[in-house]
């Protein structure tokens, strides 16, 4: 019984020698090692550049008088700045211009900017005049074929678009007297797709 006890103490001792040199081991491995990560990362610039471009001449209907012609703002997507004289009944004015993306990213339209014109008149008629050319101007940008252009519509990088800008006279009568447009101006604001 005594040698069987000194065996179980035997093999006692020597369990407990091994998990201690097993942690030892582990407790130095852990404090000596050394963890390393080595990597790179960049980001390559991306070009954002979505502008109108190509504006033709004026396609004048009926009577009309281009005064100023229209003003592609340098690298943007608006259009001002111009004036036009309706001289008789179904006069007319029209410009075709291209949207383009030349830039790296797709984009998608966010808002329209487009006022409704504003009509002034001056003498005792002033209001009726300026309500007629008002009420009758049928002032519209849409996609050259005629499609409607809305929100959310998409220009892939490297897409153009050719787009009509129209103003025309579509009531039966004329004014009294003479009566001013003005608010002509457009903005088509485009967001990353």
């Amino acid at each position: 019984m005594m040698k069987t006890k000194k065996i179980f103490s035997l093999i006692g001792i020597l369990f407990i020698t091994c998990i201690s040199v097993i942690g030892i081991s582990f407790t130095y491995a852990s404090i000596t090692s050394k963890l390393s990560i080595d990597g790179y990362a960049s980001m390559n610039s991306m070009k954002w550049s979505i502008h109108f471009q190509n504006l033709s001449n004026a396609n004048l209907k009926g009577k009309t008088l281009e005064v100023t012609k229209p003003t592609l703002k340098n690298n943007s997507t608006s259009i001002s700045d111009f004036e036009v004289k309706f001289m008789n009944i179904n006069d007319g004015v029209n410009y075709t211009f291209d949207v383009v993306n030349d830039g790296d990213l797709d984009a998608k339209i966010s808002s329209i900017v487009m006022p409704k014109p504003v009509c002034t008149s001056t003498g005792d008629t002033a209001y009726e005049d300026s309500s007629l050319i008002c009420d009758n101007l049928n002032y519209s940008l849409t996609y050259l074929d005629g499609t409607e252009i809305k929100i959310g519509d998409t220009l892939e990088k490297g897409q153009s678009k050719s787009l009509i800008l129209k103003l025309e006279y579509l009531g039966t009568n004329l004014p009294q007297n003479v009566v001013e447009i003005s608010g002509l101006s457009i903005a088509l604001i485009y967001v990353q797709k």
